[in-house]
């Protein structure tokens, strides 16, 4: 053999060595480029999934806060007005485009709801101790064989009245817009404490491999390859769902299939070809692939500005490096758009509250010495506006709104809307003593008619200011404090108030009561006192009434006037006089036991003249084992003002039970002689304004004289409060006023000092 074929051979042979070395360097670097790529893909793809279904959780509380939120909402609760409820549900969910909207109370039971449930709401027992712990949650269930994205909030008032809880269904097309996002197949999967299963998926025919937490598709020749990443979305005792983002490996290999073959023919081709040449090749194909996975560390660390270009050398790596492009566009479009979002309000467009907060924080810091004043508006008028026209009228109404104040805002002042109904305008370089024309200008402005869908939409708008520094020094106490003065100018009737010192102290005194006072009634921490009558025919204490004392640790003695107003104001009132009329029951089942022969009167609110309380207080007797002419129930004239034909039908229940009907503090209230002929009750109690100075006031002596004459001609006793001298009693007893009642007798007292009280007392002689 010749030495240039001995060469020819060398060098062939080296040339194949080599051309199957490179050949097999070239395949496994592809291999392991495609799954590196699949890899980082998957985690992208996770990262934009779990910020998807975190904005879709974000849209939710969103809608479930303004629901919530609501005032009409709340009172619905606190008064189980389930129609109510039920059509705030509706008109939620179809504005919200939610599957399910229902309320639950805080033992689990459902309220209302705009679907049926078979057992599934028993899946909301361990959600709710959690939401308990965290004032809310949001999260993934299962629910009769379907997945949902909830949300679940407390409604209160303040203190938690029942839970609301929103959701939308994990369901094909959620999972497709999902792939439609992340460009990966998504499988969900769910499986019970019983072992069955239920898959949601945009991939036909697929299987999952729980032990390699993979999916499979079942295929004849299993030629379908994913690379799965698994992400858990709930894990509880009675269920476990999973989400599984998928991308086919096959299509990544498919792309470099081409690249493989030529890279064949040309190493059999070019035999002659030297090493150098075959190196440079592989260097060629290799540097695109390591340049686009360098970009992709930098996609997954936060980084967008790195660019990517084009690669010429083959259509697949030109293909390649144009798609990587256009996911780094649209990853980056999808967090600005979140991050928009987080500062804007997502109806309006302008600036929202977490925003202006820190505009305000960052404009105190930078210029501490520069005056601001925080306005608040509140479209007073926006709840009848929805309520007449319609959600989509209402969301043009304040579009309109927010344009108008957008106009009149100027470039050096913030605006923002902070709830459905409230903006806040901060103004710089304002105190108290300039914003007048401000005001003026505003109210102005916002006193013409706004124009949408050809509806000329009239605004009633209601402001409240406070104003840095003197005022606060913090962007959350300012806007509070805003508040308070657009709430004080809400109850003055007034279109415009601003801050005075003291209201906030005011407001925190009442939310402490309020706290208080739900501690008080867990822990039993009220007394009940009880005031005797005098029944001036049987010269002796037949009646005493109940009266409820508070002393908070804090506060020291308050008023029963402003407890058992907070406590209607806030819901309270149901549970308050579930807890007195215990008490007195209880106490009177002691006095029947001892021989006391007494009648106790006890007050109702009108909170409690409602259809269920007749029935609610009949089981008490019936648990007491008490007779209901030993209560007298006193109804103060105010419970008859917002619905009197309802409250007169409630106390016919009463009577019909048994129950002896006062009508308390007479002559202060509403009630007319109409009303009254109408009412089934047994006695008039006269307000003490007529009776504490009756012995000096002739005016007094008329109306209290006349008041006992008519209440005798329509068969009515009557009792007198407010009884604190002799004088009045004898001129009372003189005019045959059936039953007396005062400090001249006896202040209230507890039980126990009562029952040594009643045994020594004595009538006065010179009145018998």
């Amino acid at each position: 053999m010749s030495l240039r074929n001995r060469i020819v051979l060398f060098f062939l042979g080296l040339l194949i060595v080599s051309t199957v070395a490179t050949i097999g360097t070239v395949l496994l670097a592809t291999n392991n480029s495609v799954k590196a790529q699949a890899q980082e893909k998957l985690n992208v793809g996770k990262n934009v999934f779990e910020q998807l279904l975190y904005e879709r959780g974000n849209q939710l509380l969103s809608s479930a806060k303004v629901l919530v939120a609501d005032f009409g909402f709340k009172d619905a609760i606190s008064s189980n007005d389930k129609a109510t409820i039920k059509s705030a549900l509706i008109n939620n969910r179809v504005r919200i485009n939610a599957d399910l909207m229902f309320i639950i109370t805080l033992d689990n039971q459902v309220i209302s709801s705009n679907a049926d449930f078979q057992g599934g709401i028993e899946v909301f027992k361990e959600p709710l101790l959690s939401a308990q712990k965290n004032d809310g949650i949001t999260g993934t269930i299962l629910i009769d064989d379907n997945i949902f994205k909830f949300v679940m909030l407390p409604v209160k008032a303040p203190v938690t009245l029942a839970w609301a809880i929103i959701a939308t269904k994990v369901d094909k097309e959620f999972a497709l817009q999902l792939k439609g996002l992340t460009n990966l197949d998504v499988v969900f999967n769910a499986t019970d404490n019983l072992g069955r299963q239920l898959i949601v998926s945009t991939i036909e025919n697929i299987r999952i491999n729980k032990q390699a937490q993979t999916v499979e598709k079942m295929l004849s020749n299993h030629d379908e390859q994913y690379l799965t990443l698994p992400v858990t979305l709930a894990d509880s005792a009675s269920f476990k769902i999973n989400a599984y983002l998928n991308t086919s490996l096959k299509a990544s290999y498919l792309l470099f299939y081409p690249l493989k073959i030529q890279i064949i023919l040309i190493a059999c081709i070019t035999l002659l070809l030297s090493i150098i040449s075959a190196f440079f090749i592989a260097r060629r194909i290799t540097t695109p692939i390591i340049k686009l996975a360098k970009i992709t560390q930098e996609i997954s660390s936060g980084n967008y500005l790195e660019k990517i270009e084009s690669d010429h050398s083959s259509y697949e790596l030109s293909k390649l490096s144009e798609h990587f492009s256009i996911m780094q566009k649209e990853i980056s479009l999808r967090e600005e758009k979140l991050t928009f979002l987080a500062y804007n309000d997502n109806l309006t467009g302008i600036a929202n509250r977490s925003f202006i907060i820190k505009q305000i924080s960052d404009s105190i810091q930078d210029q501490p010495n520069k005056d601001l004043a925080i306005v608040r508006l509140s479209i007073d008028n926006l709840k009848e506006t929805n309520d007449t026209f319609g959600y989509d009228i209402g969301d043009g109404l304040l579009i309109s709104f927010s344009k108008v104040l957008i106009s009149y805002a100027h470039q050096s002042n913030y605006l923002a809307r902070i709830s459905e109904s409230e903006f806040i305008i901060v103004f710089n370089h304002i105190n108290e003593n300039t914003i007048t024309d401000e005001i003026t200008n505003l109210q102005t402005i916002l006193q013409h008619p706004l124009l949408f869908n050809d509806l000329r939409l009239k605004t009633r708008i209601i402001m409240g200011a406070s104003f840095y520094p003197k005022q606060g020094n913090e962007a959350e106490q300012l806007l509070r404090r805003s508040e308070i003065a657009l709430n004080q100018a809400k109850a003055l009737n007034s279109e415009y108030s601003t801050y005075q010192e003291g209201q906030d102290e005011h407001n925190l005194r009442q939310i402490e009561l309020i706290n208080s006072l739900s501690i008080a009634l867990e822990t039993d921490l009220l007394n009940i006192h009880y005031q005797a009558k005098v029944d001036t025919i049987k010269n002796e204490i037949t009646q005493a009434e109940a009266l409820l004392r508070w002393t908070d640790s804090k506060y020291g003695f308050v008023s029963p006037e402003e407890f058992i107003t907070l406590a209607e104001q806030t819901g309270l009132m149901p549970t308050l006089t579930q807890w007195v009329l215990n008490k007195v029951f209880c106490q009177a089942k002691i006095w029947e036991q001892q021989g006391l022969n007494l009648t106790i009167a006890i007050n109702l609110s009108a909170y409690d003249l409602v259809d269920e309380f007749p029935e609610i207080i009949s089981k008490l007797l019936t648990k007491h084992n008490l007779s209901a002419s030993m209560i007298m129930l006193e109804i103060t004239e105010s419970a008859f003002i917002n619905n009197p034909d309802e409250a007169i039908k409630v106390l016919h229940k009463l009577k019909n039970i048994g129950f002896s009907l006062s009508i308390d503090d007479y002559g202060t209230g509403y009630s007319s002689l109409s009303q009254l002929k109408k009412m089934p009750v047994d006695e008039l109690k006269i307000d003490k304004s007529f009776v504490l100075k009756l012995e000096h006031e002739k005016y007094d002596q008329a109306i209290v004289q006349s008041t006992i004459e008519l209440a005798h001609n329509i068969g009515l006793s009557v009792v007198a409060e407010g009884v604190e001298t002799l004088e009045s009693f004898s001129m009372l007893k003189k005019w045959n006023c059936n039953k007396i009642q005062g400090y001249y007798i006896s202040r209230p007292i507890s039980a126990e000092d009562f029952e040594i009280w009643i045994k020594d007392y004595k009538i006065p002689e010179v009145l018998l």
